[in-house]
């Protein structure tokens, strides 16, 4: 499988890096200091909706019809799996000006389902931090998610106000996504850090849905308060607008997923161990997510001089409105000064006003797993 050969190439290039630092830093102590470290985490997991299917999809995978040679709407042998990921990180923290530390990271994520190996994938995220005035500093990040499957979707190869649909059929939905943010940064007091930034991404799908490829700009906000040695909140705040290549095409039969949404988080973090004296940290977090689409393309229904039905605009786009609602909690136990194992539990849940439309309906999964970080 070529995430698992993904997984080899990166997991050689790490420790190549570390030996080669290592060395550098030996030979050079006195003139460039740096100091290394990493870490590892492998866990497994268990999602009862992996493709956050909605009532009614669940419902049609079961029926022959949906998964028959001509009208293949599914590529999943099962709405459920397994889920082993394995997540490296490495990072290198040195002073190119006096007083004032650079660090740069690297993390990869792979995520390997135990039946469903189409959904397999991965991701890159690079990170420079550098600091000034002691206090503050200035982070630059860069994200990449390629081939990442989504599901099945209805794809037409001729316009949709035909009749008869032509040739159209379900066809396997990939995408390509990057994002490129800035972040300014620093803290305000001891017990208080606060950051903005600015990110942009683009998403690029397959041939077949070329309409949905879109850009993206984020302007975020977070805030960081330690209570005391016990307690610990974050909040963030982002909005986004996304802007799909269907917006410019006039033919009301290509679908516009452009969108505006603002989302909210907050999360809490305890350290029973300032408390008790026992090794435990409960972690967790609530994110709250409004999105509104912005098609224009009014869906309309109607019949054909011979009676069959005809539809123009965008029946799964227009007027839509999503509230995503997300909640995850991790309790972890420190076994060892750089080894703890976890628990963590995940729960998302959309509701959306087109409760008509199959494929855009409400979702919602839960995760269950357990795992082991590892530090260096």
């Amino acid at each position: 499988m070529k995430t698992y050969l993904y997984s080899r190439i990166i997991f050689v290039l790490l420790l190549t890096l570390i030996a080669v630092a290592t060395n550098q830093s030996q030979t050079a102590q006195k003139k460039f200091k740096l100091t290394l470290h990493g870490r590892v985490d492998i866990s497994e997991n268990y999602n009862d909706n992996i493709l956050d299917y909605s009532p009614q999809d669940m419902i049609k995978f079961n029926l022959p019809k949906y998964n028959s040679t001509n009208l293949k709407k599914y590529s999943i042998g099962q709405i459920g799996d397994n889920i082993s990921s394995i997540k490296f990180k490495v990072g290198a923290n040195f002073k190119i000006f006096k007083r004032n530390p650079t660090s740069i990271n690297m993390r990869m994520n792979n995520y390997l389902y135990g039946k469903d190996n189409i959904r397999d994938y991965y991701s890159f995220q690079y990170e420079l931090k550098q600091y000034f005035l002691t206090k503050y500093y200035f982070d630059f990040n860069y994200y990449n998610l390629p081939h990442y499957y989504l599901r099945n979707f209805w794809y037409h190869q001729v316009p949709e106000r035909n009749p008869y649909h032509l040739f159209s059929r379900y066809v396997e939905a990939f995408l390509d996504k990057q994002v490129i943010s800035f972040g300014l940064g620093g803290k305000i007091t001891k017990k208080l850090r606060a950051e903005i930034g600015y990110g942009y991404g683009y998403t690029n799908y397959n041939r077949e849905f070329s309409e949905r490829n879109n850009s993206i700009q984020m302007i975020n906000g977070d805030i960081d308060l330690r209570l005391s040695r016990l307690f610990s909140i974050n909040s963030g705040y982002r909005h986004s607008l996304s802007i799909a290549r269907g917006r410019k095409n006039i033919d009301s039969t290509i679908s516009d997923i452009s969108y505006r949404s603002n989302e909210i988080s907050v999360g809490l973090n305890i350290r029973f161990r300032s408390l008790v004296n026992l090794p435990f940290t409960l972690r967790t977090n609530f994110t709250y997510e409004y999105q509104k689409y912005l098609s224009q393309k009014n869906p309309i229904d109607t019949l054909d001089r011979l009676g069959n039905p005809l539809s123009y605009g965008d029946k799964y786009h227009f007027g839509r409105i999503d509230k995503y609602y997300k909640i995850s909690t991790e309790l972890s136990y420190l076994i060892a000064k750089k080894i703890d194992l976890y628990l963590s539990y995940y729960y998302a849940r959309n509701r959306t006003n087109l409760s008509e439309t199959n494929d855009a309906g409400s979702f919602q999964s839960h995760q269950v797993g357990a795992g082991m970080r590892l530090s260096f």
